[in-house]
């Protein structure tokens, strides 16, 4: 099966003569990427990368209560990463665990 593959190129800070340029840079083709993403994920093609090797990735939907979400944001921003990657982490190292147990 073919994977598809987000690539975009990243250029140096420098080629930037502005601000204003670098973050149109950064959002100009932010509804392509999002587009481009949500079909890796619905045809089944979406890869996740940690380091040198890439792992199919499937989507999951978790409802957690409002106050463990806002202690899950507040561990986040404290280790400057966003919720749901944080999250992901948290949910990978316990599964991880469990299965060493």
């Amino acid at each position: 099966m073919q994977r598809s593959k987000l690539e975009l190129p990243l250029p140096d800070a420098m080629q930037h003569a502005t601000e204003g340029e670098k973050a149109d840079w950064h959002f100009g083709d932010e509804d392509e990427a999002a587009a481009r993403f949500e079909q890796a994920l619905e045809n089944g093609t979406l890869e996740v990368r940690r380091g040198d090797s890439a792992v199919q990735a499937k989507a999951a939907t978790i409802y957690l209560p409002s106050g463990d979400m806002e202690l899950a944001a507040q561990q986040a921003r404290a280790l400057g990463m966003n919720t749901a990657a944080y999250l992901e982490t948290v949910v990978r190292r316990a599964i991880h665990q469990k299965a060493a147990a």
